[in-house]
């Protein structure tokens, strides 16, 4: 009797072993049979310049994880599972251009990124007043205008000018310029052109030249002088105000 009770307990035991490997096994095939799979509906998320948060839905069948290398942005959490989504957090930009990070989302096998583009902290204006031209002869003329900026630094002023082009510019080829250089963000310029030609109609325009580029006033139009009466060339246009375009 004995030698039976002994022999049910071994057999139970075998039993469960044999249940609870058999499971464990079960358990292994069915990870195993599972293939990874992770997807985002999005490649680029846009933020603001004072900073915010934005969210990037993520599809899977599996843990996943969201990261990113760059300081300026955080996300809520480094471990998820299953379809889901993750916070992308961005402090404010103190820039004057926007930045662009990068958040990776990967469950060891996939891996996929998303760009995080932040617009600029702060912006660039300029205002650059009306043209004045005055002292007019046949071959010169004298250019006045006021010139600001905010948030940059101004390194040059000047006027273009030229007899074909209504608005003209520093790099066209079919205009002349005239300025000086220029260490403050704000000022009065007062430029002669030069070498101009008798009798003939330009158009002028202000400028100023920064470090992202050139900033232009409004162009506008003036006559030089050709007459042959004594004095005339002095005086040629009473009174004149320069066209504005």
């Amino acid at each position: 009797m004995k030698r039976l009770h002994i022999l049910l307990y071994i057999g139970a035991f075998l039993l469960t072993a044999f249940t609870s490997c058999k499971q464990e096994l079960s358990d292994e095939y069915d990870y195993l049979a599972i293939i990874p799979e992770l997807s985002v509906t999005t490649t680029s998320i846009s933020i603001q310049g004072t900073g915010g948060t934005q969210s990037i839905s993520v599809q899977s069948n599996a843990s996943w994880k969201a990261s990113t290398s760059d300081s300026w942005l955080h996300v809520d959490g480094t471990s998820h599972k299953g379809s889901s989504s993750v916070s992308v957090t961005a402090d404010a930009n103190s820039q004057l251009s926007e930045r662009t990070g990068t958040v990776t989302i990967t469950d060891g096998i996939n891996s996929t990124t998303v760009s995080v583009i932040q617009a600029a902290g702060q912006t660039r204006s300029f205002t650059i007043g009306t043209l004045s031209v005055s002292s007019i002869t046949k071959t010169s003329a004298v250019c006045s205008f006021t010139y600001s900026s905010e948030n940059a630094t101004i390194s040059e002023y000047g006027v273009c000018y030229s007899t074909s082009v209504s608005s003209p510019t520093v790099d066209d080829a079919n205009c002349s310029s005239e300025s000086k250089s220029s260490t403050s963000a704000s000022g009065s310029a007062n430029l002669t052109l030069s070498g101009l030609t008798k009798q003939t109609t330009y158009y002028a325009r202000p400028y100023v030249r920064h470090s992202e580029g050139v900033a232009y006033g409004d162009a506008v139009q003036f006559n030089t002088a050709g007459g042959s009466a004594p004095g005339e060339d002095d005086n040629p246009t009473p009174n004149y105000s320069p066209k504005t375009f």
